[in-house]
Order: C-alpha cells, then structure tokens, then sequence
C-alpha cells in the first residue's frame, strides 16, 4: 500500500476546483439520502407478472428507471396484495432493511429461491408462498400469519421464523433449525428430514417423511399436521354447502349446476340441500311458464319421466300445472337450461330438517320459566305443540271446505 501525503500549506484552490469539490459533496449527499429513503412498491393487481411495471405501484427513489422490484433488494418495501409471479432464475435477496410482505390471500410464486439476509424481513399475513429450487436460507426474520409457506428444496433458519396460526411444507429437502422457531403451526416435510439444533416451541406440530433430530415431544401423523393447515385461509366455521362455481344464470340455477357438474355416483352429497335417490335422480320442482304444462310434459317423456312420476300437491291439483314436482337425472340437468320458451325455473327440493328434544333460549330465563318449571314440577312431557306455516291453506275459496288431506296433516 503506497502513502500519499499532501502538502497544502502554499495550495491554491482555483474556483473550478472547488466547484467540482462541492458538486462531489452534493452528490455524495443526494446519493446518502436516496440510500436512506429507499423505494417502496404495492401491487396494482393488473398484471400477475413480477416483471410488469403495470404489476406494480412505486413510490420513492427513480421509479422511472426501476419500475419493478429487483431480485436483490434493500432498503425496500415490497407489499404483495394480488396473486404474483416471479419467473426470473436469479433468487430474490432480502437485504438489510428489506421487507417483503403478503397479505390479503395473495400468493407469490417464486420459480427461484428467496434468500433472507441479516436485517432483511419476509412477512406473510394471510398469504400463500410457494417458493422454487434451493436452500433458503433465513438469516434474518420470516413472520407468518394464518399463511401457507410451501418450498421445493431445504430450509436453514439460522436466526428467527415465528409462526401463528401458519404451515410450513417441504415437498423436497430438509427443514433445518438452527436458531429460533417460535409461535404456533406445523412443519412438514414430504421427502426430508427435520433436524434442530436451537429452539423450537412445543406449540409447532411437525411431521417428517424420512428422520428428526433434537426434536421436542413425538412427531404427530401427517392427518394432524394437515388438519392445522385446512384452515388457515378460509373460515371452516363457514363453508360452502355445495362445490362453488361462479354465479350463473341457467334455468336450473348455482346448486343444481354444481350438483350436475361435479356428482359422482359413490360420492358424498350435501344431503341438506340435495334429495337425491338410489337411480342418481334429484328431486326438484319445474315451474312452468304460462299454458306450457302439457309441453313440459312433453319434454320430460324424452327423459323417461311420465305425469305418473309426478309427486301432486296434496292441496290443489291445478297447482300441479304450475309447478311440477319430480325426480329428474341428475346427468340430464342441464339439457333443462335451453328450455327456457317452456320452463321458467328450475329448483332443488330440499329434504326437511327435523327437530328434536329440548330447546333452551335467553327467553327461558328472561321470564323465568325455568325457575317456574321447578317450582311447579313440571317438565313439559306429554304436550304436543304444532307450528304450521300462515301460508299453509292460503288459497281461501280454492277448495269448498277443508281437504281431507289438510284435514289429517292438522290432526296428526
């Protein structure tokens, strides 16, 4: 290393010089505080593409001349909201004061590797991640919450991944735990082994295709991993009674549409809403356009189905030329949608639902009948209450007097 020692005792400055001294220093500056603010980048959800400025809002820094993320980042924020796709074969590098962030059920697909360096952040907030081939590498903290971390290759956490409520999958490769594994969630992997050496908390269930090592408790089955993971980004207190599809505007409607599009003959069916019988026939009921019964009867001998099929209403038979109740198959449902000059809608009948046995309310102890029960020892045994519907009958002067029919169905 040569030393250089300057004497400017006797120096003199010209005015270029130090013009070009302090545009340097300007400089030198500008480049500081661009460094300190960074870029920061939300997707726009027009384009799915990593790669498409349209995929992206900048915000910070030149976003003329980088108008989408790069694979190496720092000193920024990327915030994935839509589904995305990074196609690049170079890692994406989370550097120092780099965060990546998925939220809002979006996904990121990665067809590389993510690397998270020291100081860098990838948090995943109802999310999905699927990343590509490699060793991810964690050196710095990976958050997920009720998200989904899937990965084609090993996993090395050398400082802090904190689940809640989150799932780690390995499909290839080892999940090795050098550091901290902290929160609540489940790791597995499909073709690998687990190995930990710092801490793991008791709270992550994990389930391993081939070894572990210095792991906490016993490895639990691979059912009871997947039962942790069902739920993370849906409700499981609320799902949907059939297979869905988009809305639709057939004849036949969104329930039967599905029913005829996904019914398998051994298969479960929602029997709340379906009342399906043992020739893979479903019930349903045919309202019929105006002075078209006898075309929809027509029509319906084409499938087999004859007046004789038909199940009347117990009420009025002039009703049965309105609406036809029938059981109809199942793979011939959509041959109704085209029938629309005959047929106005077609519905599912839905089995009745039954109930049963003792009903406590708020009402119960509101006007303290539960104490008046006590006091009176009585249990209510033996009373039949009947509820029937205002709309039971509602056709007055229809009918002269009371059908038999009606006559029963209110003595029973």
């Amino acid at each position: 290393m040569k030393t250089f020692l300057l004497n400017v005792k006797n120096l003199d400055f010209s005015t270029s010089f130090a013009n070009r001294t302090t545009s340097a220093f300007i400089l030198i500056m500008c480049f500081a505080i661009y460094s300190a603010s960074g870029q920061s980048y939300s997707t726009t959800g027009v384009s799915d593409n990593w790669e498409d400025a349209a995929a992206w809002n900048c915000q910070g820094g030149p976003c003329n001349n980088n108008p989408f993320p790069d694979n190496d980042v720092a000193n920024s924020t990327i915030e994935i909201n839509h589904d995305i796709t990074y196609s690049g074969n170079s890692p994406i590098k989370l550097n120092n004061k780099a965060t990546l962030i998925v939220a809002n059920k979006a996904k990121l697909i990665t067809m590389s590797n993510i690397n998270v360096g020291k100081g860098g952040e990838l948090i995943v907030n109802q999310g999905q991640v699927e990343i590509g081939p490699g060793i991810l590498k964690n050196q710095g903290k990976i958050n997920l919450t009720n998200a989904f971390l899937l990965k084609d290759g090993n996993i090395v956490n050398d400082d802090e991944i904190t689940l809640s409520n989150a799932c780690i999958e390995l499909t290839n490769g080892n999940f090795n735990n050098n550091g901290s594994l902290g929160g609540a969630g489940s790791v597995k992997t499909l073709s690998g082994n687990i190995n930990n050496s710092g801490n793991w908390s008791s709270d992550i269930i994990y389930f391993f295709s081939q070894n572990g090592n210095g792991l906490p408790g016993s490895p639990s089955t691979i059912q009871e991993v997947d039962a942790v993971c069902e739920c993370i980004l849906i409700n499981c207190d609320i799902l949907p009674g059939y297979p869905p599809n988009t809305k639709v505007n057939e004849i036949i409607g969104s329930a039967l549409t599905s029913l005829a599009l996904n019914y398998e003959p051994n298969g479960e069916i929602n029997k709340f809403i379906y009342n399906v019988n043992g020739n893979d026939e479903v019930l349903i009921e045919i309202v019929v356009n105006n002075n078209q019964y006898s075309n929809v009867v027509a029509l319906l001998s084409t499938f087999g189905i004859s007046e004789t099929d038909f199940i009347f209403d117990v009420f009025d038979p002039a009703d049965d030329e309105r609406v036809i109740t029938v059981f109809f198959p199942i793979a011939e449902l959509q041959a109704l949608n085209p029938e629309s000059n005959i047929i106005n809608q077609v519905y599912e009948v839905s089995p009745p639902i039954p109930n049963t046995g003792l009903i406590d309310s708020q009402g119960d102890v509101a006007q303290n009948s539960n104490i008046a029960r006590l006091g009176w020892n009585l249990t209510g045994a033996d009373v039949n209450i009947g509820v029937i519907s205002d709309s039971y009958d509602r056709k007055s002067g229809v009918i002269s007097g009371t059908s038999a029919a009606v006559t029963t169905d209110i003595n029973n």
